[in-house]
C-alpha cells in the first residue's frame, strides 16, 4: 500500500516540529472541547493549514492514492452542488464535507511529518485516563444512565475504546490498559460497541497459536462475556420478541426503550424515503439524514445510526460505489504489509470499524477516526522507512 512518496531533500526540521504541534492540538482539543461544538472549523483549519506547510515543502502523493482523494472530492461537490440547488444550504454542506477532505489531508500529514506511532498511542491512552473522573462523575453524582465523559455522546467514547483496545492488546501487548478500559467499556453499556469487541477479541483469542496461551486467552475471554451479559442485562432484556418484534416493525411502532426496534423502521423509512425521490444515483445531500442539518425531513426525524444505510442516502448509488471501491483499496493495501502485528492490528480495526458501521455513525465520529489514522499513518511510514 505505497500510498506516500516522502521528498527526502527536505531537512527543514522545523517544518515538523509544526506538524506535530498542529497534529496534537487539533487531537487534543477536539477530545477536550467536543461538547462545545466547534471540533470542525478548529480541526479543518488546523489540518488544512498543516498539509498547507507540507505541500510547500513539495510532498507528493502516488497516483493511486491522488485517484481516490480526486474521486472523494468529485463527489462532495455534486454533493455541495445537490444541496445548493435543493435546499440552499451550501455553508452546511461545504462544512460537512470538510469532515472527509479532512481523514485524507491528516494521513499526508500525519504520514510525512517526522511523528512516531508510539507517541499517538500515548496521547490516546492519557486522553482517555482523563474521561475516567468525568465518566464516573455523571454516573454516581449527577446519576446520568448513560455516561459520556467530556464527549457528546456514550457511543463516541465506546467506539473509541474499542479501536484502543484493539492498538493497545493486539500491537503492544499491554494487557493493564487494555482490561481496563474493556471494563471501562462495560460501564458504558453501549450494546453495539461491546458486540463489536467481543466479535473482534473472540477471532484474535481463536487465531492463538501457542496451546497455553490459548486456553488462558479464551477463559480470560469467556470470563469477560459472563460479566458482560450481568452488566448489560437490564439492557438486552427491554430487546423484544420476534413476535413483538415483527408487530411493531410492520406497524412503524417506534416507541419503546430497546434501541435495536427503532434503528430497524428507521431503517426501512428511510430507504423507502430514498427510493421514491429522484436522488438515487447522486443521493440526497452530505448530512441529510443528520438530526442536526438545516435540510433533514420529517420523514428521515432519527439519525439511521447505520453507515451504510446512510451513505446510500446521503450520496446515492454513485457514492456507495466509492464507499466499496474504498474498502477494497484498504483490502489490497493491508494484505501487502509483510509486518505480521501492524497486518494484523490495522486489519482487525477495519474489521471492527465495519461491524460498528452497523450499529452507528462511526465513519463521522472523528476523534475515532482520527485516532486510527494518526497511529497508523506513522506505523505504516516506520514499516516502509525499515524495508
Amino acid at each position: 500500500m505505497n500510498l506516500m512518496v516522502k521528498n527526502n531533500n527536505n531537512d527543514d526540521n522545523i517544518i515538523d516540529v509544526i506538524i506535530i504541534t498542529i497534529i496534537f492540538v487539533v487531537i487534543t482539543g477536539r477530545w477536550l472541547l467536543a461538547r462545545f461544538e466547534v471540533g470542525t472549523y478548529v480541526s479543518s483549519f488546523l489540518i488544512f493549514l498543516s498539509i498547507g506547510l507540507l505541500f510547500k515543502n513539495k510532498i507528493k502523493i502516488t497516483k493511486e492514492f491522488a485517484f481516490y482523494l480526486a474521486l472523494l472530492v468529485i463527489l462532495l461537490l455534486i454533493n455541495v452542488i445537490n444541496v445548493t440547488l435543493n435546499y440552499s444550504y451550501p455553508i452546511h454542506a461545504i462544512k460537512a464535507s470538510f469532515r472527509y477532505l479532512a481523514y485524507f489531508v491528516l494521513f499526508i500529514a500525519c504520514y510525512n511529518a517526522n511523528i512516531r506511532g508510539d507517541l499517538f498511542y500515548r496521547l490516546f491512552t492519557i486522553l482517555l485516563y482523563i474521561q475516567i473522573p468525568f465518566v464516573l462523575y455523571e454516573a454516581y453524582v449527577i446519576g446520568e444512565s448513560r455516561p459520556h465523559g467530556l464527549l457528546g455522546n456514550g457511543n463516541h467514547l465506546s467506539y473509541l475504546i474499542v479501536v484502543y483496545c484493539i492498538i493497545s492488546l493486539v500491537y503492544y501487548k499491554n494487557y493493564f490498559n487494555t482490561a481496563l478500559f474493556v471494563l471501562l467499556l462495560l460501564f458504558l453499556k453501549g450494546i453495539g460497541s461491546n458486540i463489536t469487541l467481543a466479535m473482534v477479541f473472540g477471532y484474535y483469542v481463536l487465531m492463538i497459536n501457542k496451546g497455553n496461551k490459548r486456553i488462558v486467552a479464551i477463559i480470560i475471554y469467556l470470563a469477560l462475556m459472563m460479566v458482560g451479559l450481568y452488566v448489560l442485562g437490564e439492557r438486552l432484556n427491554q430487546w423484544p420478541t420476534y413476535y413483538e418484534l415483527y408487530d411493531r416493525y410492520y406497524g412503524d411502532q417506534y416507541g419503546g426503550s430497546d434501541s435495536l426496534t427503532w434503528r430497524l423502521i428507521v431503517w426501512k423509512i428511510s430507504l423507502q424515503h430514498f427510493f421514491q425521490t429522484n436522488g438515487v444515483l447522486f443521493g440526497l445531500g452530505i448530512d441529510f439524514t443528520s438530526a442536526m442539518s438545516p435540510y433533514s425531513t420529517s420523514v428521515i426525524h432519527n439519525d439511521p445510526h447505520n453507515e451504510y444505510v446512510r451513505f446510500l442516502i446521503e450520496h446515492g448509488v454513485l457514492g456507495f460505489l466509492y464507499f466499496i471501491l474504498l474498502i477494497k483499496y484498504f483490502k489490497k493495501g493491508i494484505q501487502k504489509i509483510e509486518e505480521d502485528k501492524l497486518r494484523y492490528t490495522i486489519g482487525l480495526i477495519i474489521v471492527a470499524i465495519l461491524i460498528s458501521a452497523i450499529f452507528g455513525n462511526v465513519l463521522v465520529q472523528a476523534n475515532m477516526i482520527y485516532m486510527v489514522i494518526c497511529w497508523f499513518s506513522c506505523k505504516y511510514r516506520e514499516y516502509k522507512n525499515n524495508m
